[in-house]
């Protein structure tokens, strides 16, 4: 299965105090951490509001920033104008407030109207995240015990399942590999990723095993070079992602679907059901479905999260978050960062789970019963 990896630290040109650690250890697992309701949303401020930020270290910040993008950014001519930017700003400070909440957020939407990124951020620390002190790889993600927060037979050889989460841990593998045990394969299966903000791609590598006959090319994952070649990068190659050729500033990998010895789900009818809320490595399912046309997503159009990335500490007050990779389609070259997944069919989500149920030929005077087993 795929592995996430970690990656060495990061030290920038420009020295700052402490080693500049980079937190790209988890990096579409990052993106998920993000406000799932609007991506756009402020960024957090820690108990450092109505204080004041000397220029020296905001010129410094900015100087750090210029230097991460133009190294890292997803797509490297953006990169560099950000980076021009950034060191023009760095001389012109008088006309931001040092307030660092005022200050960062300044920056984010100066930076967004240059190349619009909705998660490209400069933002304030947490408290006590200083450089050489704990913070240093970006404040922490709670992962929850499972990722499967329900699996529920239906009836009418219907199996629900809702992933919050896509972690790989094993509980939710074990769970997994319990559904295709003999005589309880189903012959439709309802994905529900309307709470869904991302993760990993284990879960995602198990369900195409048994969903597919025939190995299948899904989507390209790019990933700029300087931090691919950290330790490996945030992914490692292997059966399930091939490298392909690849500009010189980037890595491209082919997110491969490699069937089982027995795909016990090649007969399953498959939905997904979507939602604003749906994010990151749950739209990377969504796509690679809608593309292969396996199955029908029902619901509203996902969240927009694309870019893959993760938080840097650049000072003893502010951090940012650097995306560094993206994933697309390699019919078309476009994914779905600030536009989302299209549903197939178009309802409201919390709709969505009966029109699946109505569409796999549940009567309607059963629907209301079922769905209740699995939502509140």
């Amino acid at each position: 299965m795929t592995k996430t990896r970690p990656l060495r630290p990061f030290a920038a040109s420009r020295p700052v105090r402490g080693a500049l650690s980079v937190a790209l250890a988890a990096t579409i697992s990052a993106c998920a951490t993000a406000d799932a309701r609007d991506v756009t949303a402020r960024p957090a401020v820690a108990e450092q509001v109505g204080a004041t930020t000397p220029a020296a270290e905001r010129r410094l910040a900015l100087l750090q920033l210029a230097d991460l993008l133009e190294q890292m950014y997803v797509l490297p001519s953006e990169g560099e104008r950000y980076a021009a930017f950034l060191r023009d700003r760095a001389e012109r400070l008088d006309d931001v407030a040092p307030d660092p909440a005022v200050f960062a957020q300044r920056i984010t939407d100066e930076l967004r109207s240059i190349h619009e990124d909705r998660h490209l951020r400069l933002e304030v620390r947490q408290q006590g995240g200083g450089p050489g002190g704990p913070g240093d790889a970006g404040p922490s993600m709670d992962m929850p015990p499972s990722s499967l927060l329900s699996s529920e037979q239906l009836g009418h050889g219907i199996h629900y399942l809702r992933f919050d989460s896509l972690w790989g841990d094993e509980a939710t593998m074990r769970q997994l590999d319990d559904l295709l045990r003999p005589n309880h394969v189903p012959s439709a299966l309802i994905i529900d990723l309307r709470h869904n903000r991302g993760g990993g791609l284990r879960e995602i590598d198990f369900l195409f095993s048994h969903l597919l006959t025939e190995t299948t090319d899904l989507l390209v994952m790019e990933i700029r070079r300087q931090v691919f070649e950290m330790d490996g990068g945030p992914f490692a190659e292997g059966p399930n992602l091939m490298r392909i050729d690849s500009p010189e500033t980037s890595v491209r990998l082919m997110h491969r679907a490699m069937p089982a010895a027995e795909p016990k789900l090649a007969d399953t009818a498959l939905i997904l059901l979507t939602s604003p809320t749906t994010g990151s490595a749950a739209e990377h399912l969504a796509l690679a479905v809608k593309k292969m046309g396996r199955g029908l997503l029902v619901g509203e159009t996902t969240r927009g999260a694309g870019n893959f990335g993760g938080i840097i500490p650049i000072s003893q007050t502010f951090q940012a978050f650097v995306p560094a990779g993206r994933t697309y389609d390699p019919a078309n070259g476009i994914g779905w960062e600030g536009t989302g997944v299209s549903p197939d069919i178009a309802v409201g989500s919390g709709s969505a789970l009966g029109v699946a149920l109505e569409r796999l030929g549940v009567p309607e005077d059963e629907r209301d019963a079922l769905a209740a087993k699995v939502e509140p």
